[in-house]
């Protein structure tokens, strides 16, 4: 089983663009663990406008809010989803860079590889931002049952036909072009339906790593194991299903710890 798994991730990093994905990937994690814990900065009240810095408090009231792209603590906490989204959705796309590598141009494999990971990017950070103004929203929820709701959510988007239909888009591929604007328009169509598609299949499992109260990098090893593994199995139906278990589970145990406090 171990031999399976190394010649599985040997298989996986095979080529310069995928060796130097994985790499990034690593990177992120490594970042992670030294970014803040934004856990529960999403739950606490954004800081009052009369104390920033640069403004003019004879004129503005200091009680008047904020703009939300004036608080650090969102922009912080969309920079932590980005490096997160890397860190944990990199290694399922990993098959789609190799895809890009070895069906584009020698001597334009760089550049298609990193259109691809922008555009894929990019439809994830569209996501973030959703879900880091829906945090900075849920000032004053409780975190353990927040976190608890969106382990819940997950367990249910499990099991349905939209999040079937979702990961079988995961594996399409898309015709890329060999040269020319046709070729990039190509890989960007490409990097928008595989982002597009694990968005879809993946949005639930990240909502509860940005609510997650504590212990992020903790909890992102087994989500990303998960994520992973449905991602890669060979029977997906079955795999999503005791997923949802499990993930009913841990809904339950974040339930039954948020009652004790």
């Amino acid at each position: 089983m171990v031999a399976n798994a190394i010649q599985r991730v040997r298989a996986l990093t095979a080529g310069r663009y995928a060796q130097l994905a994985t790499a990034v990937i690593l990177l992120s994690w490594l970042g992670f663990t030294f970014l803040p814990q934004h856990g529960s900065q999403a739950h606490t009240a954004p800081p009052v406008a009369g104390h920033m810095h640069g403004m003019n408090h004879e004129t503005m009231d200091p009680m008047a809010p904020m703009p939300a792209a004036h608080h650090p603590a969102l922009w912080a906490a969309f920079a932590a989803w980005i490096v997160m989204t890397i860190a944990m959705m990199g290694p399922a796309t990993l098959p789609a860079v190799q895809f890009v590598e070895q069906h584009a141009p020698r001597g334009r494999r760089g550049g298609a590889v990193a259109l691809y990971a922008a555009v894929w990017l990019a439809v994830w950070a569209a996501v973030g931002i959703v879900i880091t103004l829906a945090q900075s929203a849920a000032t004053g929820a409780a975190p353990w049952w927040l976190f608890a709701g969106a382990l819940l959510a997950t367990a249910l988007w499990q099991l349905t036909p939209l999040k079937c239909q979702a990961l079988g888009d995961c594996h399409r591929s898309s015709p890329l072009p060999p040269s020319g604007w046709p070729a990039a328009k190509g890989v960007m169509r490409f990097g928008g339906v595989s982002g597009w598609a694990c968005a879809r299949s993946c949005w639930a499992v990240m909502l509860a790593m940005a609510v997650a109260p504590a212990a992020h990098v903790l909890l992102m090893v087994p989500l990303t194991a998960a994520v992973t593994w449905e991602r890669f199995t060979g029977h997906p139906r079955r795999t999503t299903r005791i997923l949802a278990v499990l993930f009913a589970a841990a809904a339950a145990a974040a339930a039954a710890f948020a009652a004790l406090q």
